[in-house]
């Protein structure tokens, strides 16, 4: 061990024991936040993990993001199924294609169980535009309507 600093009083190292624990413990509350945020996040996503999965298989350079709920759980509402893709490159906003992808996406949705737990499911494209913000459109279906999609498009393969 070092001898101790002429300047400071006899008995007392340069570093105190106590700005060891300050930073110790601020060490400790990061880890501490930055696992609890992982925890909240991966509970609030598991159950979309495998619709998330199925999206991203069908539509590779969508990165799609899945989650849902209700916007008050304290307040009656419709829980709502919220898929938030990027755009399909060189479709044109408001154009048939667009129309064809929103609907390729529903009846995909439409077939599956994590549906049945929901009363709407909105669909959002969003564009990057590297010289302003980003727009953003959206189609909101009753579930009912999208399985009817899913049903319809079943029927015309057989």
């Amino acid at each position: 061990m070092a001898p101790p600093d002429a300047s400071s009083p006899p008995g007392h190292s340069r570093f105190s024991s106590r700005g060891v624990w300050l930073v110790l413990g601020l060490i400790g509350l990061g880890v501490l936040l930055t696992a609890s945020l992982y925890l909240f996040m991966h509970l609030q996503r598991e159950p979309f993990r495998e619709l998330n999965t199925a999206l991203a298989h069908k539509f590779p350079e969508a990165m799609p993001r899945v989650d849902g709920g209700k916007p008050r759980m304290d307040q009656p509402g419709d829980r709502i199924l919220r898929i938030t893709m990027k755009a399909p490159a060189g479709v044109d906003p408001g154009s048939p294609q667009e129309a064809v992808h929103f609907e390729k996406v529903a009846v995909l949705v439409a077939g599956r169980s994590e549906l049945a737990n929901f009363d709407v499911l909105e669909i959002h494209f969003y564009t990057l535009n590297p010289n302003g913000p980003p727009t953003l459109r959206s189609r909101q279906l009753r579930v009912a309507e999208a399985q009817s999609l899913h049903h319809n498009r079943d029927a015309a393969n057989e």
